[in-house]
């Protein structure tokens, strides 16, 4: 059965058919990204997302609420100011490195909340962590013969492939 409704002015049914059409995009069970007041509520939807996989789900969410137990879990997201970034970043007791994989999250959140139209300008988009990439060690040649005298006979073709072909993990 289809339900009529009647509306009083045009504005009413655009405002109508807009708020219907998010909620079909969205899903019927879930709410539309626009209804969210809080930093807290739109981190969660937007953490929980069925686009994102299981480990960057659980990173957004642990940096997220780090964030959010910062800035103050029942502000408004649209109150959120560049000062805030700022004084979260001060907070972290961490390495530069953990410090950057966290500021990519609340960066990313504010994309997504400004590419919705939910704010105007993302306060975290002149924020960056700079982070020391060391060159990590390597083996000298005279240390080679040493290494593989140390292998077990069961890794020694391993350890013999892997200094050959200069393979390393990660």
């Amino acid at each position: 059965k289809i339900k009529s409704i009647s509306f009083r002015c045009l504005n009413e049914a655009e405002t109508a058919s807009i708020n219907l059409w998010e909620q079909y995009l969205v899903k019927p069970t879930e709410t539309s990204v626009k209804s969210y007041r809080t930093i807290s509520e739109l981190s969660e939807w937007f953490s929980n997302r069925d686009s994102l996989r299981p480990k960057t789900k659980r990173a957004y969410k642990q940096s997220l609420k780090e964030f959010c137990s910062i800035v103050g879990p029942t502000r408004s997201y649209k109150r959120i100011l560049s000062a805030d970034i700022e004084v979260y970043l001060n907070s972290l007791s961490c390495s530069p490195a953990s410090k950057q994989s966290k500021l990519r999250a609340v960066k990313t959140l504010f994309n997504f909340a400004e590419r919705n139209e939910l704010i105007k300008s993302n306060p975290a988009k002149n924020f960056s962590v700079k982070v020391k990439h060391e060159i990590r060690p390597y083996l000298l040649p005279k240390e080679i013969p040493s290494y593989l005298e140390a292998c077990k006979p069961a890794f020694y073709p391993r350890a013999l492939f892997t200094i050959e072909t200069g393979c390393r993990s990660a």
